[in-house]
């Protein structure tokens, strides 16, 4: 009887904790937020380059609350790469699998190597009315594409020509299945690639290749390398894991973030439109194969990757939206109250 007790008091601390981690961080978008807005305010006018050099601090250090609360704070979920070592310092672009809300893992891989305020990710246009989240990131410049293809395309040009501009490294993240895995949408994918002739996949779906391709063609000059990225979860059962699912751990349980790597130059990719559109097809065959065989062994295959998480890194970020955060809540009730 005791011992279930304390199986019991040691799920629902877990759940406590989780509960207030998750708290902290929709509380504290707000503070990320609120500096966004003064430093386009008093910084942007005069240097678009140091706005964007403040807006990675403010990026890096929110981000890495997000990693250490979904890692260090759960000590039986771990973190798992390999593939190919890859070059920290030069901007790319990452073209992961999509399984559910992902971001989660490429954040810890980003914090990793250095690239958290570097990161942008081609986000649907509803997101950036989602208070707090999607606010901080139209205003720091990450990439919000519609349907319309057309205006999509002339809004991609412009914003890519502002990153060439700012000269800063850049960790540009799509989706080319262009939304989330679930079962319906993979019957729906395998049918299309029937119509088409096209590879049959069993662990993801057929990539929209229209957009990969005007977007490599238009970062030419920007980016210098493609990252393909496959992800997988383990702990969660045949379900993909949501955020929520992040933070309420089982205690008794372990989990896995598994990430396999392989890294192509920009320059060695294809020139033509139907060459290029072939090689991401034949990418994400790859990813299928990848995905099916660490179904059978749990991992996937190739060198293991030395990816640490720093050290040392969260106690100044904690401080500063912490101490932020009281400072508004205080303000607030002068004000107020």
């Amino acid at each position: 009887d005791q011992l279930v007790l304390l199986i019991i008091m040691n799920k629902a601390l877990g759940y406590l904790t989780g509960a207030l981690a998750a708290l902290y961080l929709v509380l504290t978008i707000f503070i990320g937020f609120f500096l966004l807005v003064i430093g386009s305010i008093f910084i942007r006018p005069f240097s678009r380059v140091a706005f964007v050099k403040f807006g990675n601090f403010v990026q890096v250090t929110y981000l890495c609350q997000l990693v250490y609360f979904f890692e260090a704070h759960h000590t039986n979920l771990h973190f798992h790469a390999s593939g190919d070592e890859i070059s920290p310092e030069a901007s790319a672009l990452l073209t992961p699998n999509h399984q559910n809300h992902d971001y989660i893992i490429l954040y810890s891989y980003a914090f990793r190597n250095g690239r958290l305020g570097n990161v942008r990710t081609f986000l649907k246009s509803v997101f950036k009315w989602l208070p707090g989240f999607g606010w901080s990131m139209w205003l720091f410049g990450w990439p919000f594409l519609s349907r319309s293809w057309e205006k999509d395309e002339i809004y991609m040009k412009n914003l890519f020509q502002k990153y060439k501009e700012d000269g800063l490294p850049l960790w540009l993240w799509i989706f080319p299945e262009g939304t989330r895995i679930t079962p319906g949408k993979l019957k729906s994918s395998q049918e299309y690639a029937k119509t088409k002739g096209y590879p049959v996949y069993k662990n993801v779906m057929l990539p929209r290749t229209k957009g990969f391709t005007s977007i490599v063609k238009t970062l030419d000059g920007i980016i210098t390398c493609v990252y393909d990225i496959t992800i997988a979860y383990s702990g969660w059962g045949d379900r993909f894991p949501n955020p929520q699912d992040m933070f309420f751990l089982d205690p008794a349980k372990e989990y896995g973030l598994h990430m396999h790597v392989k890294k192509y130059e920009l320059k060695d990719l294809p020139k033509g439109e139907e060459e290029l559109s072939q090689w991401l097809r034949e990418s994400f065959e790859k990813k299928d194969e990848l995905l099916e065989e660490f179904k059978k062994t749990g991992r996937f295959p190739g060198p293991v990757l030395n990816l640490p998480q720093p050290k040392g890194q969260f106690a100044m970020p904690f401080v500063l939206y912490s101490s932020l955060l009281v400072l508004s809540f205080v303000l607030a009730g002068y004000f107020f109250l």
